[in-house]
């Protein structure tokens, strides 16, 4: 996992508005959530970096296909293609 400081406020609001629209329970009152993303672009801010390597797209497997889409599902962001990795005989 990688902390970072971000200092850009567009930023701190997508990560803001992330986290917070994904805690309903926790979070629940819309104009609070907007005041809290709103304030938080002027303070610092770390964020959490988690990082997972995994077969892309262009390796055509079911499964794959579904641990994709699990990670799409908690907000993993596909980030990087690096085939070199990969033994040629997984990509074929």
């Amino acid at each position: 996992m990688i902390i970072k400081e971000t200092n850009d406020e567009q930023e701190k609001k997508g990560i803001s508005t992330s986290i917070l629209e994904s805690l309903p329970n926790w979070f629940g009152i819309q104009e609070s959530i907007q005041e809290y993303i709103s304030e938080s672009s002027n303070l610092p801010f770390f964020a959490a970096i988690d990082e997972s390597k995994s077969l892309d797209e262009s390796y055509p497997d079911v499964n794959y296909a579904g641990t994709r889409k699990f990670y799409e599902t908690i907000s993993f962001k596909p980030l990087e293609c690096l085939p070199e990795l990969w033994e040629k005989t997984i990509r074929t």
